[in-house]
């Protein structure tokens, strides 16, 4: 090389960012998030003398998730895998009263990009298990409901992250997601499937922000 080539090729790289030319993916995060879940659901009722299906949808329904993350990526690289796991809590209430809430776990595989030193992008989809209890008020046509079952399902959304201070960020997602609820009580069965957009926001907390070790 030329002293004039190495000359141009310093300058070049003396041009582009350094957030751009050093960014290693390194997520090693705590997050708490709250997300808006969709509203619209189907369901089946089955009892001893008749089965009755239809549509309807909650006034409200939010998720409360706690979980963490963690890289897979070698030394150096600004992708790679991102195992994750949260403990959820989803509430979603009815236009009078009564409510659905589920407890559960999810478990995720996805892919992760060091945009910059301090923007990364998470790509999740997921897997849900977990337990739901609906209750139902008693109204002018109706008896009281209350039953208890469990929940499964998948999702998969995408979730920004900017890191604002040393080892403190907030979090955006987005995604789609698919739940199915099996309920039972007083000899009656109910089969909500519940799916749709959801979007939140999070703080996380990166307990390290040392890249990989090249041993």
């Amino acid at each position: 090389m030329t002293g004039l080539s190495r000359l141009l090729a310093c300058s070049a790289l003396a041009c582009v960012p350094a957030g751009l030319t050093a960014a290693e993916l390194v997520v090693r995060d705590l997050e708490l998030s709250l997300s808006a879940l969709p509203a619209g659901f189907t369901y089946t009722l089955t009892s001893p003398t008749v089965e009755v299906s239809g549509e309807d949808a909650f006034a409200s329904g939010t998720e409360l998730s706690l979980g963490g993350r963690w890289a897979l990526a070698r030394p150096g690289d600004a992708f790679g895998l991102v195992l994750g796991a949260d403990l959820f809590t989803d509430t979603c209430t009815f236009d009078s009263s009564g409510y659905l809430v589920s407890t559960g776990l999810r478990a995720t595989i996805g892919l992760g990009w060091a945009i910059a030193d301090d923007w990364t992008l998470l790509a999740e989809p997921g897997i849900r298990y977990g337990l739901s209890a609906l209750d139902l008020p008693a109204t002018s046509s109706s008896l009281a409901y209350s039953a208890s079952g469990s929940v499964t399902g998948y999702d998969a959304r995408v979730a920004i992250l900017w890191q604002i201070s040393e080892g403190f960020l907030v979090q955006g997602h987005a995604g789609w997601m698919s739940l199915s609820h099996e309920i039972s009580g007083d000899d009656i069965d109910v089969t909500l499937d519940q799916s749709g957009l959801y979007v939140g926001l999070g703080v996380v907390w990166r307990w390290s922000t040392a890249p990989p070790r090249i041993e």
